[in-house]
């Protein structure tokens, strides 16, 4: 019988005082930290053959060259180097691109110097796991949260805007792992749930600020930890989510309905958000816990095996010369806010949306990480929650795991055959609607497939 070692670690890596106020999006900016921000690494040791999961709480980031070097100087495969991000919507990016302000100098100087923090912090909790590895075991369960909904609502005008849509399809199983010392004592933990973290996204607090938070899914995590007096790291990752937003959240609700049906975006009283950001999380929390604290572990080898696919799919563009933020604006309600001038008679004009057309194809990434009998499906996109489903469905292994914001190529929001008529803004993307479901579980199948050997 193999040797299983398991260790865990985790840093801060909130941005420096001197960085804010922090551009985010359009006018709004961070004007200061309201909750830790956490770089955590897990580090699962078979037989000698290490395998590294990476989670941040910030927003999204491409960084093969930082995981080259993490895997040079630890002595790791990149290969086995998992980076998630948790798609935080309330922290900013540590890429150097992932703020959007006026000031694009300003933008990347604050990013990059933040990306210096992230890096470090994650340097730390890659030592602090690697230096904690001891014999392990595992076990992976599910369970429900019902803290998401999908958001693809359509109104009476027969229009799609973001909202609450609680008919539509919305996967509420939370997956977990659970790695526990040999006596039963835990030493990390792995959530996966399909969601977004918008709940406080460009809203202020009662400051006038918008405020740095590790989102509903990193309020979790900390809970969680904080329960067992931080002697453990949970870590959690984003499922199939394009279409799911948290059950209320700054981006979709609340709205206002005028007898016509047009609905537009109405602010609650500055701080309520983040009030509600913490309910989500500790809710979730509480739903993963149910699930951790009963469960059976009796995984005592955990062999590795990666594989890799390309799908293609379907691209389209914009038609020359189309106004792509009026599309935006018009797709959101968002016209009080951004246009206006276009408003007559406390209406706006009647929705004209440009025709997509075709641009050829391009190579989603699909990518199975394997751990003992645990199956880390990963997809380069932001896939609806029915695909994710029908995913998990066609893989031969019991336990499935869907991941997304994972490092792979790919073409972002991606929609549902069953929704490829919702002219919601994920519709106007890369991505050209339709006749993708089959195309996903097919590739999930030939991830399975594949001979491991002839790939070496």
């Amino acid at each position: 019988m193999g040797t299983l070692r398991v260790g865990a670690g985790r840093a801060l890596m909130n941005p420096q005082e001197w960085l804010y106020p922090i551009p985010h999006f359009g006018d709004v900016s961070f004007g200061g930290l309201l909750q830790d921000l956490y770089a955590r690494v897990i580090v699962i040791d078979q037989d000698g053959e290490k395998f590294v999961l990476i989670t941040t709480d910030s927003g999204d980031e491409r960084e093969d060259e930082l995981w080259q070097q993490l895997a040079d100087e630890f002595s790791l495969e990149k290969d086995h180097i998992l980076a998630l991000s948790i798609h935080n919507h309330s922290a900013p990016g540590w890429d150097g691109h992932g703020m959007m302000g006026v000031d694009r100098e300003q933008m990347r100087v604050k990013g990059l110097a933040f990306r210096e923090v992230v890096i470090t912090a994650i340097r730390k909790a890659l030592a602090d796991a690697l230096a904690s590895l001891r014999p392990a075991r595992y076990g992976f369960a599910e369970g429900d949260s019902y803290i998401n909904v999908n958001r693809d609502m359509q109104d009476e005008d027969g229009n799609w805007v973001q909202g609450q849509n609680f008919r539509g399809f919305s996967d509420k199983t939370l997956a977990t792992i659970r790695f526990e010392e040999l006596d039963g004592t835990p030493i990390a933990f792995f959530l996966n749930y399909g969601c977004h973290a918008t709940t406080a996204f460009c809203v202020k607090d009662v400051d006038g600020y918008e405020k740095v938070t590790p989102g509903f899914n990193g309020i979790a995590c900390e809970f969680i930890e904080r329960r067992y007096d931080n002697k453990v790291v949970c870590m959690w990752s984003s499922g199939a989510a394009g279409d799911q937003n948290p059950i209320f959240c700054s981006e979709a609700t609340p709205r206002i309905y005028e007898t016509d049906g047009y609905s537009e975006l109405t602010a609650t009283p500055p701080g309520t958000q983040y009030l509600i950001q913490k309910f989500h999380g500790h809710t979730h929390a509480f739903d993963a816990l149910h699930i951790l604290e009963h469960m059976t572990c009796s995984g005592e080898e955990m062999p590795i095996t990666i594989r890799q696919t390309f799908v293609d799919i379907e691209k389209q563009k914009f038609p020359e010369g189309t106004d792509r933020f009026l599309v935006w604006v018009m797709a959101n309600n968002a016209y009080w806010k951004h246009r206006p001038e276009m408003i007559v008679n406390g209406r706006p004009p009647k929705k004209e949306y440009p025709v997509m057309e075709p641009d050829g194809t391009f190579p989603m990434e699909l990518k199975l990480w394997q751990l003992g009998d645990i199956a880390l499906v990963g997809v380069g996109g932001e896939i609806y929650s029915e695909i994710g489903w029908k995913m998990k469905k066609a893989s031969p292994m019991a336990n499935t795991i869907v991941l997304t914001h994972c490092g792979l190529s790919g073409g972002g929001y991606t929609l549902s055959d069953a929704s490829k008529d919702h002219n919601v803004f994920q519709y106007f993307g890369m991505v050209r609607p339709g006749d993708i479901d089959g195309r996903l579980e097919r590739g999930v199948r030939q991830l399975f497939e594949a001979d491991p050997e002839k790939e070496e």
